[in-house]
C-alpha cells in the first residue's frame, strides 16, 4: 500500500497537473458520453423515420384499397339499380299494356255528346246511408288510357317499394 504521507507529498507537489488535468479527464468523459448518446439518438431518429416512412406507405396503400373497395361496392349498386329500374320499367309497360287494352274492351255508352267515352265498371261501393245508388262514371277514352298508365306506373312502384323492404329483412 501506499503510505499517506506520501500521496499527500505527491499531491503537493504535482497540483498543478491534477488541477489542470482532472478537469480535462472529466471533460474527455463528458464528450465521450455525448458523443455516445448523440450515436444513440441518430440511430433512433433513424429507425423513428424508416418506421415514420413506413406507416405512410401503409396509410396509402390501405387507402388506396379502401377507395377500390368504396368504388366497386358503387358500381355494384349502380348495376343493381339499373336492373331494378329495367324491371320497373318492364314491369310498367307490361302492366300499361294490360291496362290499356282492360280499356279498350270496354264498350262505349250509348250516351249522347260523348261519342269517344268509355263506361267504366262500377266497384263494389256500398250504399250510403241514406240509400241512394252511385251513379255509373262516365270518362273520355283518352283520360281512361291515361289512368291506366298512371295505375301501371304507382303499381310498379309499389311493387319496388315492397321488394325494398324485403331486400331490408334479408341484410
Amino acid at each position: 500500500m501506499i503510505p499517506i504521507n506520501l500521496a499527500i507529498t505527491f499531491l503537493r507537489s504535482h497540483w498543478k497537473a491534477f488541477a489542470i488535468g482532472l478537469p480535462l479527464l472529466l471533460l474527455f468523459a463528458h464528450d465521450r458520453r455525448v458523443d455516445g448518446l448523440r450515436a444513440h439518438y441518430k440511430a433512433g431518429w433513424a429507425a423513428e423515420r424508416t418506421a415514420h416512412a413506413q406507416t405512410v406507405i401503409n396509410y396509402v396503400a390501405a387507402e388506396e384499397t379502401a377507395q377500390a373497395t368504396f368504388d366497386a361496392k358503387i358500381q355494384a349498386q349502380k348495376l343493381k339499380n339499373k336492373e331494378t329500374n329495367d324491371e320497373a320499367d318492364r314491369k310498367v309497360a307490361d302492366l300499361a299494356a294490360e291496362y290499356r287494352a282492360r280499356v279498350m274492351r270496354l264498350k262505349a255508352p250509348a250516351v249522347a255528346g260523348a261519342p269517344e267515352s268509355a263506361g267504366l265498371p262500377q266497384a263494389d261501393i256500398p250504399q250510403s246511408s241514406d240509400g241512394s245508388g252511385a251513379d255509373p262514371v262516365i270518362i273520355e277514352r283518352a283520360d281512361a288510357l291515361i289512368c291506366a298508365e298512371n295505375t301501371a306506373r304507382l303499381q310498379a312502384a309499389h311493387d319496388w317499394a315492397e321488394s325494398l323492404g324485403s331486400n331490408e329483412d334479408k341484410h
